[in-house]
């Protein structure tokens, strides 16, 4: 298998993602991803996207998310980036699991999640934009 690509610039709203989110479903079923390896890339995407929505731009900020999708035969590169103020969700605490709902704070499961369900999973800034790598080993994902 050759390597195959998905490039995605959406406006940071509730609309935009559920485009990239449609788009992204079409492509995992191009790519041959498995189920697994396909609902672990659109929950990675959407948790992210949603809190660069909520939290990066704000309520009707402008703004834009970039999503690059590369499928390899051995893994699967996601890569996102966003002009919000930068932000490094990975250095967020994981959230006490084992806590009881009615008791934990609110927040931080989303990146706890991707986390977990990613074989890799990194922040930096480059050109003044915040930018997540992550990889998805496609034998890790079945």
């Amino acid at each position: 298998m050759s390597t195959t690509c998905l490039e995605i610039a959406l406006v940071a709203d509730q609309p935009g993602l559920a485009a990239a989110l449609d788009r992204l479903d079409r492509f995992a079923g191009a790519a041959g991803l498995s189920e697994d390896a396909a609902f672990r890339i659109r929950l990675a995407v959407d948790e992210l996207v949603n809190n660069v929505i909520d939290h990066g731009y704000g309520e009707g900020a402008p703004g834009e998310v970039r999503i690059r999708l590369e499928a390899e035969a051995s893994r699967v590169t996601l890569a996102l980036s966003d002009n919000a103020p930068l932000f490094d969700p990975f250095t967020l605490q994981p959230p006490d699991v084992e806590e009881s709902l009615e008791t934990r704070p609110l927040g931080g499961l989303g990146v706890h999640l991707v986390r977990n369900l990613m074989t890799e999973a990194r922040y930096r800034v480059v050109d003044g934009r915040n930018h997540v790598l992550l990889v998805l080993d496609r034998e890790a994902s079945g």
